[in-house]
């Protein structure tokens, strides 16, 4: 069925997906991926919705070309997101790849929209998320995801993470473990409203309003994470991880965590942005170690 709505941008070159499911088909409708899309500190929108970068999506709250704004990332929930809002817009009349479900990432977006009314970006605590990276490299020997220095399959997770912590350009690692700060276009001037992994309700809340009001929320799906992070994180590797995670946990408004904490907040609502992180668009940041969070406020 067709709306006359907008259409994506032109048909995506040929390419394989490498999403969450173990996918063993071309993922005809998903872009190849190119280079300049690693550039997450980019403030420029894609044709394609690619992790780490900003994207403008068709919104049910304006009028017919209104948008909103979002940005995922790997390991924070980012396929089940996308699934849920290629099958809303497809629902609503939009053209979508038909293989967006099997293959969410790199879809076309959808062309003529208006200016976001409203932007969002989706966290996770910056220590669950490395953990839910680590689990999925061993679960499926990605071990090329890791600093080539530690990229074997007897690395422990210890080794790994304190190479990590040490690469001396946060924005080169892969994008799985990449310093939350260097995505989205953060450092050259995006704003967004923060949404939290650990707060599904209402981040689903918020997706559903704009994608899909009249049909049922994402469910909650417990990914042992949490359970798994407190086996391997000592006191002191966790306190280590969070002061180099300091700018990822002021952005999201996380407390510091260790071993045998529940994940808390330093503060509830919190949106990017303030006088020290606002930068021309188009600049890269001054330093390519991560920024604190005293220089973010």
């Amino acid at each position: 069925m067709s709306l006359g709505l907008p259409v994506p941008l032109g048909r995506a070159r040929e390419g394989v997906c490498d999403g969450l499911r173990e996918m063993t088909s071309a993922c005809v409708h998903s872009a190849r991926w190119r280079p300049n899309w690693d550039d997450t500190t980019s403030y420029e929108a894609l044709p394609y919705w690619v992790d780490g970068r900003f994207a403008a999506l068709p919104s049910v709250r304006g009028a017919q070309n209104a948008s909103v704004g979002l940005c995922v990332l790997p390991k924070v929930a980012s396929s089940r997101i996308k699934r849920f809002v290629w099958a809303a817009l497809e629902r609503r009349g939009f053209v979508v790849g038909p293989d967006a479900d099997r293959c969410p990432h790199r879809q076309p977006l959808i062309g003529n929209l208006a200016p976001p009314s409203a932007t969002y970006l989706i966290l996770r605590h910056p220590l669950m998320r490395v953990v839910s990276a680590w689990r999925e490299i061993q679960r499926r020997a990605f071990w090329h995801r890791l600093p080539r220095a530690v990229a074997r399959p007897n690395t422990t997770f210890g080794a790994a993470l304190r190479a990590i912590m040490a690469t001396r350009d946060p924005a080169a690692l892969n994008l799985h473990l990449r310093p939350i700060i260097f995505n989205c276009g953060i450092l050259n001037g995006r704003r967004y409203r923060i949404l939290r992994y650990e707060q599904w309700d209402e981040t689903t809340r918020v997706l559903q309003a704009h994608f899909a009001p009249h049909q049922p929320p994402m469910q909650y799906r417990a990914s042992g994470t949490f359970a798994r992070a407190h086996n391997l994180f000592s006191r002191a590797l966790a306190q280590s991880a969070n002061a180099w995670a300091e700018a990822d946990l002021w952005l999201g408004g996380y407390a510091a965590w260790l071993p045998g904490q529940n994940v808390s907040f330093a503060r509830l609502s919190t949106r990017t942005g303030g006088p020290g992180c606002a930068r021309t668009r188009g600049s890269r940041p001054n330093s390519a170690r991560t920024p604190s969070a005293a220089r973010l406020r």
